[in-house]
């Protein structure tokens, strides 16, 4: 990702859309986070920070509060099973029409994590994850 406030902008949106949080919808809330990152960023590089340290300070400025709970968060931690990690993308790509509806569904909101709702909903994702790996992969 380009070091711009643009970019840090678009990746939160398309983050928070994706992920169905209520935030991305205030462009204000998006705004401020990745101007805060941006600024993160900047700080470190005038510090003498390297620049891939400094953009890991940006992301985890931009994404604090999200990490570990979004649907690809989930849908990664269900392939650990099936494929090692430099496949996740791939997979997640090539899956993309099967989840489409499973991502529509996720909220953390209604599915907060180690609740009984989350649970449910994660075997279901399991099994059409092994259903995926059976049909095209065996």
């Amino acid at each position: 990702m380009k070091n711009t406030l643009d970019a840090y902008i678009r990746y939160l949106s398309n983050f928070l859309s994706r992920n169905n949080y209520p935030e991305a919808e205030d462009l204000s809330f998006i705004n401020a986070r990745a101007d805060q990152a941006y600024e993160v960023f900047w700080e470190a590089r005038r510090g003498g920070v390297e620049v891939s340290t400094a953009e890991e300070l940006a992301m985890i400025a931009l994404m604090q509060g999200y990490e570990g709970d979004s649907f690809d968060d989930l849908v990664r931690e269900i392939l650990s099973d099936y494929s090692p990690e430099e496949g996740y993308d791939f997979f997640i790509s090539d899956m993309d029409d099967v989840l489409e509806e499973y991502r529509e569904r996720y909220s953390p909101d209604k599915y907060p994590v180690h609740s009984a709702e989350y649970e449910t909903f994660k075997t279901e994702l399991l099994g059409v994850i092994d259903d995926y790996f059976t049909t095209y992969f065996h």
